[in-house]
């Protein structure tokens, strides 16, 4: 919340239930009837769906259920199946990240294409090239002290981390000689095959794991990379694309 602007006709207001509680099912409708609203956006797909007013629903991705090994317990992708169905049937509109994420909801959950708006992603302003004094402010910071290309996301499956390193570890040794790839951003413990397939392939002085990185430091940590790799099997949009892009930082991504 404390980047959203506050404009005389923008009004925040709390409401103490998380998406995941039946709680929700409750307080929302009941918040919504006594503001009188005439139109709810959740930008989730768990939804309130006795709302007293029109809503509509911003579906990001189907990941949960086209690749159930990414959820904690993959039984729930019957469930969040079931979520998505009962989101589509409930609103009166559906937003999607991207093209590629409406196909899958008409294709896949069978949505009513005429009611799904592909509405693209932007990086945020904050991602603006950082001088140098801040780049190499950073690489002192993290102890980035080779030319390194950077990966940044989360290591699940879907994610295709080991993929890129075996790629890396095929390039010639001159290539890699005195440079390093950074796979940086938050790691999952259920999914160690990246970092176990760098240390069986003997490339722990090559191929470095950063961990989650503040918000502040990734312009910095974009500007420095000789290049940003994105070996994806499947994103609902793909944001850090765009940001490696609004940094001028050349990217290779999967299709």
């Amino acid at each position: 919340l404390r980047n959203l602007a506050a404009p005389r006709n923008l009004s925040l207001v709390e409401v103490a239930a998380s998406p995941f509680r039946l709680r929700q099912q409750i307080a929302l409708p009941r918040r919504a009837r006594a503001l009188r609203l005439d139109l709810y956006h959740s930008p989730y797909y768990l939804i309130p769906y006795a709302m007293p007013c029109p809503a509509v629903v911003t579906i990001h991705d189907l990941i949960p259920y086209l690749y159930p090994e990414s959820l904690p317990n993959p039984r729930l992708s019957g469930v969040f199946a079931a979520a998505i169905r009962l989101a589509l049937r409930r609103a009166a509109w559906v937003i999607a990240d991207a093209e590629s994420t409406r196909a899958d909801l008409v294709r896949v959950m069978r949505a009513d294409a005429a009611r799904v708006t592909a509405i693209p992603l932007a990086a945020d302003a904050a991602f603006r090239p950082a001088p140098p004094e801040a780049v190499a402010a950073l690489r002192a910071r993290l102890g980035l002290g080779a030319p390194y290309l950077l990966y940044l996301g989360i290591n699940k499956p879907h994610k295709n981390l080991p993929r890129l390193i075996e790629a890396w570890a095929a390039l010639p040794a001159d290539l890699r000689a005195g440079r390093q790839l950074i796979l940086a951003g938050r790691e999952d413990p259920r999914y160690p095959q990246a970092r176990e397939l760098a240390t069986r392939l003997g490339l722990g002085g090559e191929v470095r794991f950063l961990g989650a990185v503040a918000g502040d430091d990734m312009p910095a940590l974009y500007s420095g990379a000789l290049g940003f790799v994105f070996p994806s099997v499947y994103e609902g949009f793909g944001l850090p694309v765009l940001e490696a892009f609004r940094l001028g930082t050349p990217v290779a991504c999967s299709q």
